[in-house]
């Protein structure tokens, strides 16, 4: 239609015609058709362009997660390896104590030396216990009595302070007031009551006082007798350190009996998957001796005892079908 189109028209200008209303619009209408088709062609350029940026973009996050991925699993591959080689030291390490402990233990009973370092971790765990219990009971009791005596230090404080107050306030009372008779001066001071309950106060604050000294004065006659007699020579830190050698050496023991404990359930398994499979053998054997069985009654390599066989069925079927018939 586009060749038409220009040589119509290079025909008409050859020609020097005037053109139409009708082949004006229908030339104007091909070229509209043709810059819409210029226009999609255009747009489809650009959005390929996009999509090419766009593949461009994420082609180069893609390489850029490669890249990291490959660094991640480099790091992952040393750290492996740093891992293999400690596991190697440890078991290099863990078969050296084996061989020093069959060195130590070479003609002793490995169980009975394991019952004799287990009960002698127990009752070190267990003293150990007891003795720090003993040592928080008594601190946790001196701790009481210390914060006690300083309530009761500070309720005393408190009390003096009262008193020094209301005295210096009487005092001052007094000198700045004049009292022409005694019953004015004495009806100044403070009521009986209040005064009774003062005395009260502080009586009851020198009697607590006086318990609590006593009763500090025995938590530390205890405590020096406890010091005094402790329950084993060594300091804390080589009970700590006997504790831990003592706890690793059960622990490996634990680890051994848990080791021999899995071995024996293994082999409990195979045995129960030996006997389901001697019991199949068995079942296929009760098979196979039916099977042999009915070989020797009617088997043979020539076929002659089957075919005498059903020639008998056959002989009474064909007897039972006669008696039949002559019974008719």
């Amino acid at each position: 239609m586009r060749p038409r189109t220009y040589s119509c028209y290079r025909l008409a200008l050859n020609s020097k015609k005037i053109l139409s209303n009708a082949d004006y619009d229908s030339y104007l209408e091909e070229l509209r058709q043709q810059r819409r088709a210029l226009v999609q062609l255009k747009d489809a350029f650009a959005e390929d362009k996009d999509k090419q940026q766009t593949i461009q973009s994420d082609l180069e996050r893609i390489k850029a997660y490669i890249e990291n991925k490959e660094a991640q699993l480099k790091k992952d591959t040393d750290s492996l390896n740093s891992l293999m080689q400690a596991k190697n030291k440890q078991i290099a390490a863990l078969t050296q104590f084996q061989d020093e402990r069959a060195e130590v233990f070479e003609a002793a009973d490995l169980e009975a030396a394991e019952r004799t370092l287990r009960d002698t971790l127990e009752q070190a765990q267990e003293a150990h216990s007891v003795a720090q219990r003993q040592l928080d009971k008594e601190t946790y009791n001196l701790q009481q009595l210390i914060k006690q005596q300083e309530n009761l230090a500070n309720r005393i404080e408190a009390a003096t302070q009262t008193l020094d107050t209301q005295h210096t306030a009487f005092n001052n009372t007094l000198a700045t007031s004049s009292f022409d008779t005694e019953a004015e001066f004495l009806a100044a001071r403070l009521p009986i009551d209040e005064r009774n309950t003062l005395k009260q106060q502080q009586q009851h604050i020198d009697y607590a006082l006086r318990q609590a000294q006593s009763l500090l004065e025995d938590t530390q006659k205890t405590l020096e007798a406890k010091q005094a007699n402790p329950l084993t020579v060594d300091d804390r830190g080589t009970l700590a350190q006997q504790q831990s050698q003592a706890q690793d050496e059960f622990n490996k023991r634990i680890e051994s009996i848990g080791a021999i404990s899995q071995r024996l359930k293994d082999n409990e398994d195979k045995k129960i998957t030996q006997q389901a499979q001697v019991d199949a053998i068995n079942a296929q054997k009760d098979k196979l001796q039916v099977w042999q069985q009915l070989h020797k009654l009617i088997g043979s390599s020539d076929g002659k005892k089957f075919r005498t066989f059903a020639q008998g069925l056959t002989f009474d079927l064909m007897v039972t079908q006669a008696n039949t018939q002559l019974q008719k």
